[in-house]
């Protein structure tokens, strides 16, 4: 599975039981990553938790803001969107989980995971919930590299930055 989080300077994620912040940029990143591996693994899904399908529902309000996303795609995106609490224990190889309010450590050191995309906002926010992935030592747990670290402009951020871990196939 590949997991997807935003993160802020700390590897926050949650504040008070809320998202510390949000960008619909994002969106377009995760559509087009996710599109890229349905088209190689046909019955890829993206998972996510009953609190973030709220957060991609206002995601495809903004459609009309992306001039590479139609109406048809985020219908057929949202056609591929599995909700369910237990979804990282349902998600199998190929597929895509957004990660807000659960710990992935375990799965990491299971050998579960084949991919990490971060989003770092770039700045801190109070948060009382983290990310559990150890980023600093992630080679060290896993077969996972740093594949590309990338820099974009969001609506609301004046810079994202977008890391991309993947499993290192020669080890």
């Amino acid at each position: 599975m590949t997991i997807i989080s935003c993160v802020d300077n700390q590897l926050g994620l949650l504040f008070n039981n809320r998202r510390q912040s949000q960008d619909y940029v994002i969106f377009e990143k995760i559509f087009f990553h996710f599109k890229k591996q349905h088209q190689q693994y046909p019955d890829a899904k993206f998972y996510m938790n009953t609190y973030s399908r709220s957060l991609f529902e206002e995601y495809s309000k903004h459609i009309n803001d992306f001039s590479n996303i139609s109406s048809a795609d985020v219908n057929w995106f949202k056609a591929n969107i599995i909700v369910s609490d237990n979804f990282l224990d349902l998600a199998t190889k190929h597929d895509f989980c957004f990660v807000e309010t659960d710990y992935v450590f375990s799965y990491l050191k299971e050998g579960l995971v084949d991919g990490i995309i971060l989003y770092h906002w770039n700045t801190t926010y109070p948060h009382d919930f983290v990310c559990d992935i150890p980023i600093d030592a992630i080679s060290s747990y896993t077969q996972l590299s740093l594949d590309s670290s990338i820099d974009f402009i969001g609506n609301s951020h004046k810079k994202i930055t977008e890391e991309i871990f993947k499993r290192d196939e020669t080890i």
